[in-house]
């Protein structure tokens, strides 16, 4: 079975609407932020409509503060893809999506 690697590059700015409640004397971008670009990127990769069946063993390891830089990487293998999110070259999540066309 083939391994597809894929990586991403995207600029997280200060104007997203999630970072007003988040904190915002400090803000962060919300995990669930993340997991949006990440699931977005996954579908950008695949031609077929998908639906996410399980998301096992996320982790978040550092937060995401507005104007940086993300990256995301991807290995997708059949019907999963392994996950890591990078800024500034330090992970900062990691985890797995199960999904079905």
């Amino acid at each position: 079975m083939t391994i597809e690697k894929t990586t991403k590059h995207y600029f997280l700015d200060d104007q997203h609407p999630s970072l007003k409640g988040h904190f915002p004397e400090n803000s962060i971008y919300p995990g669930v932020v993340l997991l949006d670009y990440v699931i977005h990127t996954l579908k950008s990769i695949i031609d077929e409509d998908i639906k996410i069946i399980r998301l096992p063993n996320i982790k978040f390891m550092s937060p995401l503060k507005p104007n940086n830089p993300l990256e995301i990487t991807l290995e997708t293998k059949s019907n999963q893809t392994k996950f890591n999110c990078y800024s500034q070259a330090k992970k900062i999540a990691t985890g797995q999506i199960y999904f079905e066309s």
